[in-house]
């Protein structure tokens, strides 16, 4: 399934993009898996640049959907001004929402 989640990562971050939503370029393709994560499905985690995406592995075993939902949820989050939940992230989460019924 890791490489599955990699795959599913590259192909919503390509649907971001073909909205022009501006997703970071520095996005790195491997998804990390959490085994210790609890109360989150994901994370999005910057140092320098760089952005890595974080799933639980609760996702490993759930429908694709979630999967495609919690990690378009995070890379919403390496736009410019989206670090939080403010109203440029619920926007481009509306637009991903529309378009890929997203939830």
């Amino acid at each position: 399934m890791l490489n599955d989640v990699d795959k599913l990562l590259q192909d919503v971050i390509a649907e971001a993009k073909a909205l022009k939503i501006p997703v970071s370029d520095m996005i790195s393709p491997k998804v990390i898996i959490n085994g210790r994560a609890i109360a989150r499905f994901g994370c999005c985690i910057k140092k320098g640049d760089r952005y890595t995406i974080e799933l639980s592995d609760k996702l490993l075993t759930a429908s694709e959907e979630s999967c495609r939902q919690t990690l378009a949820h995070e890379i919403l989050h390496t736009c410019y001004g989206c670090k939080n939940h403010g109203a440029k992230w619920k926007n481009y989460a509306s637009m991903m929402n529309a378009a890929f019924g997203y939830n």
